[in-house]
């Protein structure tokens, strides 16, 4: 039994639907929705520092290292080394760019960390210093990479991978890529793979206004059936 001792005419309720068999006992006009109020604060805020954890760590925090970086065009990965572009965010590549297949590896950690180097006109470099690399698109056994838009044909463009953990297993893929097919990565960096970066970018952001908007409509639903419940309940069991 819950009481809230404030000074007024003492009413009885009784919300059978909610609390069983206790008995709410009400001093004062606002007391329980005072509480009402308490409680779905508490579970908004729990919520909306969850979701938004989340949200951040999964689409946010990439957007926003890769717009602090810079953006190239007419990258040439035949002779431009990783040193050079230390600072990218995006890139887009000279005609004629690709992924190398044929090179291409696994690293497998619980998810497999799949990695192809990018060259141009299927030459051999001196240095594969640019990646096209994905997560759980590749086997870690064979030489099938499968992330991006590696099917597409035309101009191809890259966002960075700033994910610490991720880069890590990437750089790890890249060095079983070397020691399998004797090649050589001095300064490897690392990208997702697409036609168009800048598209890419505004894609991967996008989804993570609409995690935003979805949360807050789905939270908004859920307290108006809240409230909807405690209206009913507290003028049913009022005159009980």
């Amino acid at each position: 039994m819950l009481r809230l001792a404030q000074p007024g005419p003492k009413v009885q309720l009784s919300c059978r639907a909610l609390w069983g068999n206790y008995d709410l006992v009400e001093r004062g006009r606002f007391s329980v929705w005072s509480l009402f109020i308490a409680i779905t604060a508490i579970v908004a805020f729990a919520l909306g520092l969850s979701t938004g954890s989340f949200n951040y760590s999964e689409h946010m925090r990439g957007i926003y290292d890769v717009q602090s970086l810079n953006a190239y065009v007419e990258v040439n990965p035949a002779t431009m080394r990783g040193q050079e572009l230390m600072d990218a965010g995006r890139v887009q590549f000279v005609s004629g760019a690709n992924v190398d297949l044929n090179l291409a590896d696994g690293f497998k950690n619980t998810d497999v960390y799949c990695v192809a180097p990018i060259t141009l006109n299927g030459a051999s470099l001196a240095s594969y210093d640019f990646w096209a690399v994905g997560k759980n698109c590749c086997s870690d056994k064979l030489a099938d990479f499968r992330c991006g838009a590696y099917k597409s044909q035309g101009l191809k463009g890259g966002v960075r991978i700033t994910d610490d953990v991720d880069r890590d297993f990437y750089r790890l893929a890249v060095q079983q890529a070397q020691s399998a097919h004797a090649i050589k990565a001095i300064h490897p960096l690392f990208f997702e793979w697409t036609e168009n970066s800048f598209d890419q970018m505004m894609e991967d952001e996008r989804a993570g206004y609409q995690v935003f908007l979805m949360s807050m409509l789905g939270h908004f639903i859920f307290q108006a059936i809240l409230v909807a419940i405690a209206v009913t309940c507290f003028t049913k069991n009022r005159f009980e």
